[in-house]
């Protein structure tokens, strides 16, 4: 049934890209997907988003009140200009850096560019793969405008549900119309819970 979705999906919007790799957290997956899109689609393109399959992204909706209470495209839209931006959240502990969290970031095209093009990102790959992407990211001193916003991502509220209980990232918690990001989403139930809420939003 995947394999068919899959198809049906590229031959009708054409929009999968494939990746000349294993599945890996550790071992420069999230590299080849950045190399891959700055180095053949960075005219196509004004931004990038790197989310987990386990996340829903919630994109419609429209408000101008402030960076921590935009829909998705608004806070592209708002940063449409600036080169180096990086958005997304981090993890609760406070680590740093501050990553991105892998339930999802968005990157201006300049920066997937340059990943694809520096000797930072291919000689430094090992290691958990959204915190490499920052760490590449100040070495090279692109960093020019990053956001961490931690109220739009939120986590499955009720993990002790699935077939075992995931540490929460952060307190933030799911259905609410300015979530943007809602992760993880270990079982099936959780994805269409979600999708279902979501979905049936009116803007």
């Amino acid at each position: 049934m995947y394999q068919v979705a899959m198809t049906w999906e590229n031959n009708t919007f054409h929009d999968i890209l494939h990746l000349n790799c294993t599945e890996n957290l550790v071992e420069g997956k999230t590299y080849e997907y950045l190399r891959k899109v700055g180095s053949e689609l960075s005219t196509k393109y004004t931004h990038v988003m790197k989310t987990d399959d386990d996340s829903f992204v919630n994109i419609p909706g429209i408000s101008f009140e402030n960076l921590s209470n935009l829909a998705l495209l608004q806070v592209v839209y708002e940063h449409r200009k600036q080169n180096g931006f990086y958005w997304g959240t981090t993890w609760q502990d406070g680590r740093w850096p501050a990553e991105m969290w892998g339930s999802g970031y968005i990157l201006s095209m300049d920066l997937v560019k340059w990943i694809s093009e520096s000797d930072i990102p291919p000689r430094d790959q090992v290691g958990y793969e959204d915190l490499k992407v920052i760490e590449w990211i100040i070495e090279g001193g692109v960093d020019y405008h990053r956001f961490i916003n931690i109220t739009a991502f939120a986590g499955y509220p009720w993990p002790e549900l699935g077939d075992y209980e995931y540490k929460q990232e952060n307190e933030v918690r799911a259905f609410d119309r300015w979530t943007l990001v809602t992760h993880p989403l270990k079982e099936d139930f959780m994805w269409i819970e979600t999708a279902d809420w979501y979905l049936d939003l009116k803007w």
